[in-house]
């Protein structure tokens, strides 16, 4: 019974929207149809406008992110060169590197580098080696426990 009526229901449903549809002035479905399209077409340029906003806000973002990103790295490049420029070096030329958790003092803190208290390991990362190390003629020297 209740699909009899849901029938009846779509049928005179579909029925009266034809027959208003067939009674409908030509002239106002015509405009009608213009301004549903001027309508689209708006809320299309308003996406579009939206869009290219969205990407200047973007891209200026982006490019104040790289001139941070450039500043932070030239002034970690400076430290680098500062630091390396500061190390200590012995009569001979030589560097001793203290790898421990108390300072060796004031006079040799820039060759100091803080380590836990208690055992470690320590790594050497060579960048672009030279042929005295790739063929093994150069050594790494011992490291010494200082006394």
């Amino acid at each position: 019974m209740i699909k009899l009526m849901k029938r009846w229901w779509s049928y005179t449903t579909a029925k009266l929207t034809g027959a208003f549809n067939e009674a409908a002035d030509p002239k106002v479905q015509l405009e009608q149809a213009i301004q549903e399209a001027q309508d689209q077409h708006r809320r299309l340029k308003e996406q579009a406008a939206n869009v290219i906003a969205n990407q200047k806000q973007t891209e200026i973002r982006l490019n104040r992110t790289m001139e941070e990103y450039e500043k932070i790295s030239s002034n970690a490049r400076q430290a680098v060169l500062m630091a390396d420029d500061a190390m200590k070096k012995g009569d001979d030329g030589s560097i001793t590197l203290y790898f421990q958790k108390d300072s060796p003092g004031k006079g040799l803190e820039s060759n100091w580098l803080p380590a836990p208290n208690g055992p470690f390991y320590m790594l050497m990362r060579v960048y672009w080696p030279e042929k005295a190390f790739l063929d093994g003629s150069w050594k790494l020297p011992a490291i010494q426990k200082a006394k």
